[in-house]
């Protein structure tokens, strides 16, 4: 990202911004659901900065699935692990 921008093209989302979804919004979720932590903010402030604009644009929070729902199925699938 370039200094003073909001996403990776500028002020508006564009495709590398819809293609680093991933980053954006699974890892958090993922994370949680096995008490482990990937990215931090200290590492890694801008993709957080970045993160939080892309996820705080109305389009985005309409588009995603909603987080209790992939948390739920995270907790289902680690708890599965350790019982097998």
């Amino acid at each position: 990202m370039v200094s003073g921008q909001k996403f990776f093209g500028g002020d508006n989302i564009n495709l590398v911004d819809i293609a680093a979804v991933y980053i954006a919004y699974w890892p958090e979720i993922v994370e949680e659901a096995k008490g482990i932590k990937f990215f931090t903010r200290d590492k890694f402030p801008k993709v957080s900065e970045w993160a939080d604009n892309f996820l705080n644009c109305q389009v985005v929070k309409e588009t995603l699935p909603p987080r209790a729902q992939l948390l739920a199925y995270f907790n289902k699938r680690h708890e599965a692990r350790h019982k097998a």
